[in-house]
């Protein structure tokens, strides 16, 4: 149990088999916030493919308004999204997000407009060349993409 001053302002949650070479894939999503407990609705992505029970780790990140500073793109969505102007390559991209809580961008969280004004608002920074890191890798397994998310 966790007890917060206020509702938070965001929720992220994660979740995979807590066996690691399960090849399962969820897609999760925060339905709705309360002051002392949040829905979340959790869908498997590959039912297909056996295993009618597994156990599964899940990762919260609780963000509140408190945490929040003004370098942080509020567009809305149930998103923050924050530019760290570092070059870099991807594994440390990664790690630097990860530790304010969050992941690189995942595409399909991301609408068009709300790219547009990221991408305008960061810009004039010119952060390599307007060149960004994304969510997607093939570290676990060679030609197998899959969002930083764990979702495929």
């Amino acid at each position: 149990m966790v007890c917060l001053p206020s509702t938070p302002y965001a929720l992220v949650v994660k979740a995979k088999p807590t066996n690691t070479s399960l090849p399962h894939k969820f897609r999760v999503e925060v339905d709705e916030m309360f002051h002392d407990s949040a829905i979340v609705e959790i869908e498997r992505l590959d039912s297909t493919s056996g295993w009618e029970w597994m156990s599964l780790t899940f990762q919260f990140t609780i963000y509140t308004s408190d945490e929040i500073g003004d370098d942080w793109y509020r567009p809305g969505n149930g998103y923050l999204y924050k530019l760290l102007p570092d070059k870099t390559i991807h594994s440390p991209a990664r790690d630097a997000c990860e530790e304010l809580g969050g992941w690189l961008i995942i595409y399909g969280e991301i609408d068009h407009t709300v790219r547009v004004n990221i991408t305008s608002q960061y810009a004039k920074l010119e952060v390599n060349s307007n060149r960004y890191w994304i969510g997607l890798t093939d570290k676990d397994k060679e030609g197998e993409w899959v969002w930083d998310d764990w979702t495929p």
